[in-house]
């Protein structure tokens, strides 16, 4: 399974969204049945954990039980090996797991058990111009070997440097060299040239890079509208707002720069534009009857589609039909060690999308076909 498999396109170089799903997909043995469908999957468990808190759905006893599934993976040296995973854990993920634990650890409420190891070894994974690796042999020569450089080793390291500073600043501490960070996100700053894009039109990269930039010094405690073209970046959320009431067609990536736009909006506390005659009507039609939604339009829930779906809806302030039906959905996702299952199947290939296989029995009662929708 190779490192880099899911940084096959610019707008997937990051977590929430196809980069997760491609993640997940590419883990899967074609030739073998799934690892067992009870198997809890980490970044799955982190978008339905975020998705129960945005809908107000109780976990019950799911919740001290995935609490206990990552307190277990915890090791004394600041790592998380997940035990039981559909998706085993190795070296390269070492700050992808942490970006996902502290998440679910502070939705959820709890305690890690070893924080200083964890700050430590984030701080051992800044590099000397300040971004961060996914582990400690990833420098610049390991990247380059592997196909980095220009503009896409600026776009990896910004994803990485986004995830340990996402997960310093839940863990109350700072990079070891704030001022370097500080300094290498700046830059990137003054390279970004605004406006961007027509008003017809939109990069989902360009709107996710500005975005991760800006969360990025937030943390790191710097007063973004003293950022120079603040009143430029403004207007140009502004365009893509518009934009987001007349997209065609609306696919994944519509469905991934509106929840990027409004993360942007919210981060620059812009007023919300109305999409509740426009971009909600549409978006609900591809509801599945379970409640869920997935990324690529299939027809088949998952976690991350969900997770971005709803989270645009509950920003727009419309209401979300099947409410019932998704809380069954993420009920047959607990895992009983924890955590929860990822819907995700075997049988990809590259000229295909996922046959979703590993809870075909479990999910045969309710079809998950989209039904036309509208909104209330």
């Amino acid at each position: 399974m190779q490192k880099y498999r899911y940084f096959s396109k610019i707008y997937q170089y990051f977590v929430i969204s196809g980069l997760l799903l491609a993640l997940v997909l590419s883990s899967c043995n074609p030739d073998q049945p799934p690892a067992a469908a009870t198997s809890p999957n980490l970044i799955a468990s982190y978008h339905i954990v975020a998705l129960a808190n945005l809908l107000h759905v109780d976990l019950g006893d799911q919740a001290p039980k995935t609490v206990s599934w990552i307190r277990d993976s915890a090791q004394a040296d600041g790592t998380f090996l997940m035990p039981h995973s559909s998706y085993p854990s190795t070296q390269e993920d070492i700050l992808d797991n942490i970006y996902y634990v502290t998440q679910i650890a502070q939705t959820l409420g709890s305690k890690l058990p070893y924080p200083a190891a964890t700050i430590a070894l984030l701080r051992t994974l800044q590099m000397p111009d300040g971004t961060f690796r996914q582990f400690p042999n990833e420098d610049d020569k390991y990247l380059a070997a592997h196909g980095f450089s220009g503009d896409n080793l600026h776009q990896f390291k910004l994803g990485n440097t986004y995830r340990a500073l996402l997960a310093l600043h839940l863990l109350n501490a700072e990079p070891a060299n704030k001022l370097s960070t500080q300094r290498w996100l700046q830059a990137y700053w003054a390279e970004v040239s605004l406006p961007l894009t027509p008003k017809t039109a939109i990069n989902i990269a360009d709107a996710w890079q500005i975005d991760a930039i800006l969360e990025s010094l937030q943390w790191l405690q710097v007063d973004l509208t003293q950022l120079p073209r603040y009143g430029a970046l403004v207007e140009q959320v502004k365009i893509w707002q518009t934009w987001l009431t007349s997209v065609e067609p609306l696919d994944y990536q519509a469905i991934d720069a509106a929840y990027t736009i409004q993360a942007l909006t919210d981060l620059l506390d812009l007023p919300l534009i109305d999409l509740t005659t426009s971009f909600v009507p549409r978006l609900l039609r591809h509801q599945n009857s379970d409640g869920g939604f997935d990324l690529f339009l299939q027809n088949h829930s998952e976690p991350t589609g969900s997770f971005e779906a709803i989270s645009v809806l509950v920003r727009a302030k419309a209401t979300i039909p099947n409410q019932e039906k998704l809380r069954r959905w993420i009920e047959r996702r607990k895992s009983p060690y924890g955590g929860f299952t990822s819907p995700l199947g075997c049988n990809t290939s590259a000229s295909n999308l996922p046959a979703y296989c590993d809870y075909v029995q479990a999910d045969s009662t309710e079809s998950s076909q989209p039904t036309p929708l509208s909104v209330k």
